[in-house]
């Protein structure tokens, strides 16, 4: 007894398709403005994508990068927010082969901020923000020969960040931070 919808949605029965309830032309019509809504979605949210893929990554750089407050600050920034660069500058010094690697996602870059024209500068082009964390001796019984050049080498990383467009600066007195808490566990 029920007919069968034909191609355009006509039939016996005045339209209505076997096990009816709805028209089939308009089944088919619903699934297509469906089908055409998503594929103008993807369209959208495609561009989107595309566009922010060609954007330039913002860069974080951090001194005394591989001192504890750093790789832990890197470490969450690597992880939290993978579309940023991070660049860890660390004296040679410092810098040892046999020290654990650094963060996923995160580069060292060899520094000696008392030369405030050296190479680590270029670690700054285009970097969105700056954060400084490196000292002479960052413990609390530094000499003032040591606190001195502490200063010295913080005006440099300023400055430097100053002349090559670094939008935000932070400074932070490590050793007031951690005071004494550097050992307890994370």
């Amino acid at each position: 007894e029920g007919g069968t919808a034909g191609a355009a949605g006509g039939g016996a029965k005045g339209g209505r398709a076997k096990g009816g309830g709805g028209s089939s032309w308009l089944q088919w019509r619903g699934s297509t403005a469906r089908a055409a809504a998503a594929a103008a979605a993807l369209v959208v949210v495609g561009s989107y994508v595309y566009a922010r893929s060609k954007r330039r990554k913002r860069t974080v750089v951090i001194t005394g990068g591989r001192g504890n407050l750093a790789t832990k600050l890197a470490t969450h920034l690597t992880h939290q927010l993978p579309e940023l660069r991070v660049l860890l500058l660390e004296h040679p010094d410092f810098a040892k082969q046999d020290s654990a690697p650094p963060p996923d996602g995160a580069h060292v870059v060899l520094a000696d901020l008392t030369d405030p024209h050296g190479a680590w500068c270029d670690a700054l082009d285009g970097a969105y923000a700056l954060v400084h964390f490196s000292a002479v001796n960052p413990y609390p019984n530094a000499s003032w020969e040591e606190s001195a050049a502490s200063m010295s080498h913080t005006f440099n990383v300023v400055l430097a960040a100053k002349s090559r467009g670094v939008r935000r600066v932070i400074f932070a007195s490590s050793n007031h931070v951690m005071g004494g808490y550097k050992d307890l566990p994370d």
